[in-house]
Order: C-alpha cells, then structure tokens, then sequence
C-alpha cells in the first residue's frame, strides 16, 4: 500500500501544483488592472525580466547547470515566450476594449477542452472520451460563472488570440519538459520575452518606460517577483507530472479564483450562477483526474520506484536537472 502511495504522489502533487498556479493566476488578474496605465512593453518587460532572474536565483540555489538550448530548443522557446507570455499579454489588454471580460473568459474557457484533445495527440497518445467530456462540464460551468459577454467580432477575434495564447503557453513546452525541466523553461522563456518586449518596445513609439506610481510600483513587484515566476515554475512542474489534458482541466479555476478574489475584495457578491458554475467545474475536474489516473504499476515498477537512487533521479528531474523527466503534458 505504500508503494503504491508512492507511485501516485506524483499526480497528487502535479495537481496541487496545477491548482496553485491556476489560483495564482485567477487571484492576480485584479492586480494587473492596476498596470493597465503604464507603458506595456517595458512594464511587462520589467516583470519578466524579475521572474527570469528570480528563477535564475532558484536554479543556482539548487544547483542545476545551465543547458545551452539546441537551435530547435531555442526556436520552441521562442515560440512559447512569443505566444504564451508576450503575445497573451499584448493582445489581452487591447481585448478588454472591444469585448467584456466575461467573453473573454468564456473563449478562455474553451481550453481545458482543446487540451482535453490536442495535448495526448501532442504526446503521441489517443485522447480519452471521457476527459474530453469532463473537460466539457469544466467549460460549460466557465461559462455559467463568466456569462455570456458581449462584444465586436474584433473583440471576439482578440479573445480567440487570448486563447491561442495560453494554449501556447502549455502546448509548446511539453516537448522541452523532459530535457529542461521546469526551472529552465521558465527561467528561459522569462528571458526570452524580456528581451522580445524591449526590443519592440524600442521600436513603437511611446515612451519605454516611466517612473511608476507606489501603486504600479507595488503591482510590477508582486507580478514580477512572486505571482509569474511562482505560477510558471509550478504550472510547468504540474504540467510535466499529470499531462496536458489532465493539467487542462485546472485552467477551470482561472475563473473561479478571480471571482473569489472579487468577492474577498468587495467588488462583487456570491450569486447563484456562480455557485452552480463552482460546483460544474469542481465536479468536472474531480471526475477527469479520477478518469486519467493511471493503473497501477506491477509489483516490479514500484520496487524500483521507491529505491533511493530511482527517488533521487525523480526529484532532479522535477528540479530541472535530469534529463529523463517524465514527460507530464
């Protein structure tokens, strides 16, 4: 029974990662309407910038090499900070001018359902039937909470772009997981979108950068310092243990972590939709990862699993520093 504990923890742990991250993100969704003022190619190159060099922090505090990134590495890379990082962020704000925040977040919804599909296909795997349902009430339930928003097909077609972008963000890294690990995708990928958004931000016009106000300045800390390099380390960490359609699932609580946050704040109250919405996500969640739970290992594999040495391997994988990680989603 034990080993059998410690062949699992790996998905417990992958989901709580996924929950906290997506609860991260949810949460911090109020804070980055206090940057919408500030000049956003060097405010969101500030911010990523700090994440970068936070994990860059974590990763010699742990003591995992840097891996010089193959040309084909290094164009994935490109890729994810491109569509994930600077492409979410500099079509999301423009979005919030032609479509509501409800549309937006109901096409944001749609993800853990593309997921449900697109990241198995990704992993050279069948899709399930069941996680692709589960991934359904997940959705239908993001809708419930978000509304049905309205908004220009500009609108429309920028929250399509938001989209693209998060499912960039996951989609594009599963091949670089198991070489790179967590820690170095995000540390990699901060830089890289950094570097991006000065140089573009060097060639619109406007101005780069600007003294921030206490309440910006207080914003492009939070943001920089702790809720993106903590939400990308431990989304990516999730990612690799649980699997593109099973960590997809979790995106569900985007939504429902914004909403409380709104509701600790005062800016909103509970409503009837909400709750039932909570309660479709929660079940739609529940029941994919039971549905996507691997069987269980025969008395072989979980010797080897709980050996030290095979631990040790794990967790350095985990950490970034192997080389055979898990391929987690």
């Amino acid at each position: 029974m034990s080993s059998y504990r410690e062949a699992m923890s790996p998905r417990v742990t992958g989901s709580l990662l996924c929950a906290l991250a997506c609860v991260g993100v949810g949460a911090s969704i109020s804070i980055t309407t206090l940057m919408r003022d500030f000049p956003i190619f060097g405010g969101q190159a500030v911010r990523y910038l700090g994440t970068a060099l936070i994990l860059a922090l974590l990763l010699r505090l742990r003591g995992v090499p840097w891996l010089r990134p193959s040309v084909v590495d290094l164009l994935r890379l490109l890729a994810l900070a491109g569509s994930g990082m600077v492409g979410f962020n500099l079509i999301l704000i423009p979005a919030t001018h032609f479509a509501s925040p409800s549309l937006i977040g109901a096409i944001l919804g749609c993800a853990p359902l593309i997921m449900a599909i697109v990241g198995p296909l990704v992993q050279r795997q069948r899709p399930r039937l069941g996680v692709i349902g589960c991934a359904a009430v997940v959705l239908v339930g993001i809708v419930i909470i978000e509304g049905v928003g309205g908004g220009s097909l500009l609108g429309t077609l920028l929250a399509i772009g938001v989209l693209l972008g998060e499912l960039g963000f996951s989609l594009l890294a599963i091949p670089l997981l198991p070489r790179y690990g967590p820690l170095r995708v995000s540390c990699y990928a901060s830089f890289l979108s950094a570097a991006v958004l000065l140089i573009m931000g060097m060639i619109a016009p406007g101005p780069l950068l600007r003294w921030p106000t206490l309440t910006e300045a207080v914003a492009l800390a939070i943001m920089g310092l702790i809720f993106t390099p903590g939400a990308f380390a431990a989304w990516y960490a999730g990612l690799q243990r649980l699997g593109a359609a099973s960590a997809g699932l979790w995106i569900g609580v985007i939504p429902l972590a914004a909403m409380g946050a709104s509701v600790a704040l005062g800016w909103e109250s509970i409503t009837i939709p909400g709750m039932i919405g909570s309660v479709l996500i929660g079940a739609g969640v529940t029941t994919g990862l039971l549905i996507n739970r691997p069987p269980p290992q025969p008395p072989a594999d979980l010797s080897e699993l709980s050996c030290p040495g095979a631990q040790l391997s794990s967790d350095k994988s985990a950490d970034g520093g192997g080389v055979t990680a898990r391929s987690r989603g």
